[in-house]
């Protein structure tokens, strides 16, 4: 697989003094990332709110607010890249027994395409920013677990009929 950051975007500011004090206040986390973020530049053509929403669900909130109070800073950039890619893997469910203890993966690859990358200076690795990307666009997220095979080993446990 081969990924080229090309073009920024829109790029943004998170607010940690009054993201801090909203989740405290708060505790409502979405709400304090989209208040305590700032559009400051905008060339992608979405309405900014869209831009913060991206910032909200687009990035390890998770990992940022833990190293917070070890490495606090007052501000974090944010960066919307446009990516080009070729020969991504895509990862999809293709079935669940009925019982849902075992599970069937359908790979397929994509030669080429675009799409957007985050990147933030809180946690500035080159590698956080692509395993974030990696985890939101291998995994195909849109395709649910149906129970539709059965795994038949003869031992009894999954030998459920088809749905």
């Amino acid at each position: 697989m081969e990924l080229e950051i090309k073009d920024t975007l829109a790029e943004a500011v998170v607010n940690f003094n009054t993201l801090s004090k909203l989740i405290k206040s708060k505790f409502n986390i979405k709400e304090a990332i989209l208040k305590s973020t700032v559009v400051i530049e905008n060339n992608s053509g979405e309405a900014d709110s869209i831009i913060k929403e991206m910032v909200t669900i687009g990035l390890d909130w998770y990992e940022i607010l833990h190293f917070l109070p070890k490495y606090p800073r007052d501000t974090m950039n944010v960066r919307i890249c446009h990516v080009l890619f070729k020969n991504k893997p895509l990862i999809s469910p293709d079935g669940a027994t009925v019982d849902g203890r075992n599970f069937k993966f359908k790979l397929t690859e994509i030669k080429e395409g675009e799409c957007i990358i985050l990147t933030q200076d809180y946690i500035a690795k080159p590698d956080h920013s692509i395993r974030q990307w990696v985890i939101d666009n291998i995994y195909d997220n849109g395709k649910e677990w149906a129970p539709q095979y059965v795994f038949n080993d003869g031992g009894g446990d999954n030998d459920h009929p088809k749905h």
